[in-house]
């Protein structure tokens, strides 16, 4: 289905806007660093882009990217140049370099990501990695020197580190995972003092002043936050609050750490925020899965936990695989699963706010699958609706992903039939008749024409944006999905088959494997 117009809805306290500039917005990837600097940092960013560019490219090896790939030839060759040297000395110190990297990449506010443009969760795989470093340049450095107490002490606490972050465990046992960490940092760090290793202290030296900059300036000076919290159909929690209270700046896509204090001061948890930058509310869609969520909505429900609830917030985090802040891409395609919604309506909301201050945009094509219906009631709830929809929009895509446009000249580029908005919802779960005739809210095939039955045909998606590409002049499409691993996996393999005839997809899935 398509959104081509309508009337025009708007704000008339709301002032407009100046003209959209590149980059202008990208600071808000660093909570601290580019809260400092803001909007000084355009120029930077239009460097790193272009510096940047050529690692992202995607190779036929296992999909991964040239800079993936540069990665893993340096840690092949300082395991190489380990194993074979076999002096005491070199075999620790290469352990001591894959140890330092480890706790470094583990950092939210390092000013090496920062520089390179590599946001946390991807730095999260870095750290994995060295993990596994570290043990075996370890084990080869006890071979070749001999074990003694620290060392197996050392080599141990990684290990247990290593096994209880594998994906199962860790998601089973996620806070068994995390204070298992607690208590291994300090075993770590005394052991390898003991051991001689007393380099890896320049690690944990960032480490330490990361915490700083989360938890106290972060979170007890910028986030501490009175929110409203609703239990809303699928087992979805949302958490709002108005950036009246202070400011809370951030881009489209972005995530934030959330903890309730009432709940446990140390368990930090990560969710997309859904809500567009430009609203005057910023929100949080919580899917109950695993215990903390659970326990979050079963005391709202029981009334143990007030609608108004203190949290904090660490964040906000991540940054797209793509250029999406410069007008490198006019034609980008938003691939989205269940949930993972998200932080996609965010990003579309962004662009859509971008287009109407003056941004080159030739299609935003947003694709939505979801199996439970309930889903979208959760979404796009009654209480939520109120005062904000545009009746004429179809109901599945409002009020966040086309969001009420805060300005006259914003609703008119909204409405004007040369919007580049393009939006699919197909609803996969099968529905019988009895369903049909008693729908959840106002969803009604009947009477929303962008809804579709069925699992979205994303090789037509992917044809016809490559064929728009072609007929519009344009090299690059982007790409961005977040959704099911066979959702994103799909994605990917259709941005590599369609990248020919001069057109490229490059791609930015959302990973949350923290």
């Amino acid at each position: 289905a398509e959104y081509m117009g309508g009337p025009v809805f708007t704000n008339p306290m709301a002032q407009e806007k100046p003209a959209w500039i590149a980059h202008q917005n990208e600071w808000c990837e660093s909570p601290w660093l580019g809260q400092k600097l803001g909007e000084k940092l355009t120029r930077f960013y239009a460097i790193r882009w272009l510096l940047s560019y050529p690692l992202q490219r995607r190779t036929f090896v296992f999909s991964l990217t040239i800079g993936e790939l540069l990665l893993l030839t340096l840690a092949a060759l300082l395991l190489a140049a380990n194993f074979s040297n076999n002096t005491k000395g070199f075999t620790g110190n290469c352990g001591i370099v894959a140890g330092v990297v480890c706790i470094v990449s583990a950092t939210r506010n390092s000013v090496w990501a920062f520089l390179c443009g590599i946001p946390f969760e991807r730095t999260l795989i870095i750290h994995k990695f060295c993990a596994y470093l570290v043990v075996i340049i370890g084990i080869w450095h006890a071979y070749v020197s001999g074990m003694n107490g620290s060392g197996l002490i050392f080599i141990i606490s990684m290990g247990m580190l290593i096994i209880t972050s594998y994906y199962i465990i860790r998601r089973r046992f996620f806070e068994f995972f995390l204070v298992l960490h607690w208590i291994c940092l300090p075993i770590i760090s005394i052991s390898g003092l003991v051991h001689g290793a007393g380099a890896i202290l320049i690690g944990f030296a960032a480490f330490g002043i990361d915490m700083i900059i989360r938890y106290v300036y972060l979170v007890m000076f910028r986030n501490p936050r009175k929110v409203k919290a609703t239990c809303l159909p699928a087992n979805v929690v949302r958490l709002s609050f108005e950036k009246s209270q202070r400011p809370f700046e951030f881009r489209g896509g972005q995530y934030a750490f959330i903890c309730v204090p009432k709940l446990g001061i140390f368990q930090w948890h990560p969710f997309s925020i859904s809500s567009s930058p430009d609203d005057p509310v910023v929100s949080f869609h919580i899917r109950v899965l695993g215990n903390w969520t659970k326990s979050l909505q079963e005391m709202l429900l029981s009334g143990e936990l007030s609608t108004e609830l203190d949290v904090l917030i660490d964040g906000p985090y991540g940054s797209p695989m793509v250029d999406l802040d410069s007008d490198r891409y006019q034609i980008v395609l938003l691939i989205s699963g269940g949930i993972g919604i998200t932080p996609m309506q965010s990003i579309c909301n962004e662009l859509m706010e971008q287009f109407t201050r003056g941004r080159k945009l030739i299609r935003v094509h947003f694709v939505w699958t979801v199996r439970d219906r309930e889903i979208i009631s959760a979404l796009y709830h009654k209480d939520f609706l109120q005062d904000k929809a545009p009746t004429s929009l179809p109901m599945p895509f409002v009020p966040d992903l086309i969001s009420v446009p805060h300005s006259a000249s914003a609703a008119a580029a909204v409405a004007s039939p040369s919007s580049p908005l393009v939006t699919e919802f197909f609803l996969s779960q099968p529905r019988d008749q009895a369903t049909v005739e008693n729908p959840v809210e106002n969803i009604h095939p009947f009477a929303e024409q962008s809804i579709r039955h069925g699992r979205p045909k994303l090789d037509v998606t992917f044809e016809k944006i490559h064929q728009l590409a072609i007929d519009s002049k344009q090299s690059r499409v982007a790409v961005l999905c977040c959704g099911p691993q066979a959702l994103t996996k799909n994605a990917v393999e259709l941005a590599k088959k369609f990248s020919k005839e001069g057109v490229r997809f490059d791609t930015h899935f959302e990973l949350f494997e923290f």
